[in-house]
């Protein structure tokens, strides 16, 4: 498998479902509070319930069956490992990514587009 579909296969499934909550998110934040540092919070926040929700449930999915397969049982240590391997995948960047990067991006990004 190339990279790219390799990429594709892990990422693409949870960027469609994090674009579109932080799409979803600035409409509804900028209706409700008319402001673009609002809309700018809320799309970062909206993107990353989509992003990381369809990214745990997939691994969570996937390593579930692996663990039935493996030995019989999905355990409690099972489900803190599986959150453990994506919190050390993405925890430190993401971080820093949701608090200032992000926000500042989909600010400029919601002027631009005039919601």
């Amino acid at each position: 498998m190339s990279k790219f579909a390799e990429y594709a296969r892990r990422y693409l499934p949870s960027e469609i479902a994090g674009t579109g909550t932080a799409i979803a998110a600035a409409y509804i934040s900028k209706a409700m509070a008319d402001s673009d540092v609002a809309a700018a919070y809320a799309a970062t926040l909206g993107e990353n319930i989509g992003f990381y929700g369809t990214m745990f449930a997939r691994e969570f999915s996937s390593d579930r069956r692996s663990a039935i397969e493996d030995h019989g049982s999905y355990t409690l240590r099972d489900m803190f490992r599986t959150a453990r391997n994506l919190f050390i995948e993405f925890g430190p960047a993401e971080t820093a990514d949701s608090i200032f990067t992000r926000p500042l991006t989909m600010g400029i990004g919601i002027n631009r587009i005039a919601l």
